[in-house]
């Protein structure tokens, strides 16, 4: 999990999936960020997700799984850091959340 702060002010989160997932089993999710509305278009949630796939790649992963909700702000972001549709969707992942857009990042 990591954090952006302003002064002693949460004002980002991101988390990385623990497990690998996908066929190949190369793939960890970006399971959770959040920016708060006063900071975003600020560039916090890009240097959150760079830092996401740092520790992504120092784990041996090849790719970022991303379940994100289907607004066209969260997707947009995505897209802009070179995200795409997932190809094959995770189905653990699907059921979940069958409503979210599935992406993947290469790392």
């Amino acid at each position: 999990m990591l954090g952006a702060l302003d002064k002693d002010l949460l004002v980002g989160i991101a988390v990385l999936g623990n497990r690998f997932i996908g066929e190949n089993q190369g793939q960890l999710q970006l399971a959770f960020l959040h920016v708060s509305s006063g900071y975003r278009r600020q560039g916090v949630a890009a240097h959150l997700l760079s830092e996401v796939c740092r520790l992504a790649t120092e784990r041996g992963a090849s790719q970022l799984y991303i379940s994100a909700t289907e607004s066209e702000s969260a997707v947009g972001f995505y897209l802009s850091q070179g995200a795409k549709l997932a190809e094959k969707v995770d189905k653990e992942l699907y059921a979940l959340e069958p409503e979210d857009i599935h992406l993947t990042l290469d790392l």
